[in-house]
């Protein structure tokens, strides 16, 4: 089970957390199992119990290992890229994930039998199967709480591999192949997870296990983190904007932000710029302002409002600490800002906020084409928000989405649209209607825009869907309203997902 959890970062880091990677991950793993179980008894039946659980957890080791030298080189060198999203997962999954999930799988009936053969009661085979669910749960709780953070993906498949090795060389079967299998996988495990700087001569090895895929590469970033949600990186690029260098953040495989620690006022992502366009319409006449974000990402739309109106009231909810601390060390956010962070799922930090708690806005920005916490779509979500938003305030909502599916966009506009008087879609084209994967924002409130004077003070900002083009996309949702009873948000975003 520790192995499966890590099999969920490393595969996201290639393909991001979406239904597909997960039924993926569940399905191959569960079929090599069922396939080491039959192989297992034929195995146990045939040899001596005891010198056929050395090699099983040898091959169970060896195979564990060799999860990531295969997932590495799936990522760099992209075999499968001709074939559509699934596929890709599933293959990738298949060619890391089957065969030490068949091996692991195969110790259980021999280990059965073994036990049979000292006592063959009922009581004998409940309590191997007790031992087991609850390894399982120490394994699944150990890896998802503890050693994600402490030891990475690549630190528990290696710490995996050790504990296999020592089992196999512990069954004393021939002690010189097992005794260097153990040691190779110790020294991997040192460098690797340890001390990656051990040089041998004037060659450094963590060039070497990174190669081969068994520490991730860090060298290129300026920051890297893993926490119990990403794998945090932050690197340097040229500016989307300008020719000055920004800073990138990036969540497994998706860059979530840039920002200038140069010009604090720059804004990479057109949705950013179509949230400032709205803002400064709806602040018109107002000294100052007061907002929540959900969602942190590089801190850069907090930053443009506290650039903007200095004494602003910004908040934050982010529900990664590692996040929070990535913005801190690598990405310019003074510790001493004056926006503040919430650590913690965004629905409970605003359930908690006091009823005299008003804003000029809230802004929805916790979502991907891949992962979207179908929670913070509901109707009941957006009650929330509406009751701590000011009577002319605005709720800024982004979607991505696709014109040519749009099941999620127009459910969500549907929903929206339940609670305000007034509400708006936006695309950032000002060309025609993109009916390529695009990121839409939805604005909800009960004070209307103006859209006959958008004209916006600064490049592209994007444009009004409305009319035919409007209705035609209402029609895809079925009249669907997301609720907390009902909101199918993964395969609403399915046939988006599946094109990637």
């Amino acid at each position: 089970m520790a192995v499966e959890i890590a099999a969920g970062r490393l595969i996201a880091r290639q393909f991001g957390n979406s239904l597909y990677t997960w039924t993926s991950i569940i399905a191959v793993i569960l079929a090599g199992v069922t396939i080491g179980y039959y192989l297992g008894g034929r195995l146990a039946d045939k040899f001596e119990t005891k010198r056929i659980t050395a090699w099983l957890c040898l091959g169970s080791s060896l195979s564990t290992l060799l999860t990531l030298v295969i997932i590495y080189y799936c990522s760099i060198l992209s075999p499968f890229q001709n074939y559509s999203y699934p596929i890709r997962v599933l293959v990738s999954v298949l060619l890391a994930f089957f065969l030490p999930s068949a091996f692991l799988g195969s110790i259980s009936p021999v280990m059965v039998k073994r036990v049979l053969k000292i006592s063959a009661t009922g009581k004998t085979i409940g309590v191997m199967s007790a031992l087991s669910t609850v390894g399982g749960i120490c394994g699944t709780i150990g890896a998802g709480f503890w050693f994600m953070t402490s030891l990475g993906p690549e630190g528990i498949v290696l710490a995996a591999a050790l504990v296999m090795a020592c089992i196999g060389w512990s069954q004393k079967p021939k002690r010189f192949i097992f005794c260097c299998w153990l040691f190779l996988v110790a020294v991997l495990f040192y460098v690797s997870v340890i001390d990656p700087s051990v040089t041998i001569g004037h060659y450094q090895l963590e060039s070497g296990i990174e190669t081969l895929g068994f520490r991730y590469k860090k060298s290129s970033y300026i920051y890297t983190a893993e926490s119990q949600y990403h794998t945090i990186l932050v690197y340097d690029e040229q500016s989307r904007v300008s020719q000055s260098s920004v800073r990138v953040l990036c969540l497994d495989h998706l860059v979530h932000g840039f920002f200038n620690l140069a010009n604090p006022g720059e804004l990479g992502y057109e949705y950013e710029r179509i949230y400032r366009e709205i803002t400064w319409r709806y602040s018109a006449g107002k000294d100052s302002i007061s907002a929540f974000i959900v969602g942190a990402g590089s801190y850069t739309f907090p930053r443009w409002l506290q650039y903007e109106w200095p004494d602003a009231r910004v908040d934050v909810a982010e529900i990664d600490p590692f996040v929070v601390e990535a913005n801190y060390i690598a990405i310019g956010l003074p510790r001493n800002t004056s926006i503040h962070t919430y650590t913690g799922d965004a629905r409970n930090i605003i359930d908690n906020l006091p009823d005299t708690a008003k804003y000029d806005f809230f802004y929805g920005d916790a979502f991907d084409d891949l992962t979207v916490p179908w929670h913070l779509t509901t109707l009941e979500f957006v009650q929330k928000i509406k009751k701590h938003l000011k009577p002319d305030g605005a709720y800024l909502f982004n979607v991505i989405d696709k014109l040519e599916s749009g099941l999620f966009l127009s459910s969500s506009y549907l929903t929206i649209q339940k609670l305000f008087k007034h509400i708006y879609l936006f695309y950032p084209n000002q060309n025609g209607i993109p009916y390529q994967r695009e990121t839409f924002v939805i604005v909800g409130s009960d004070a209307p825009l103006d859209l006959n004077d958008w004209n916006p003070k600064y490049g592209l900002c994007g444009s009004v869907l409305s009319g035919a083009d409007l209705d035609q996309l209402l029609e895809k949702s079925g009249n669907r309203i997301l609720t907390d009873d009902y909101a199918p948000v993964d395969n609403l975003l399915a046939p988006v997902v599946s094109e990637r």
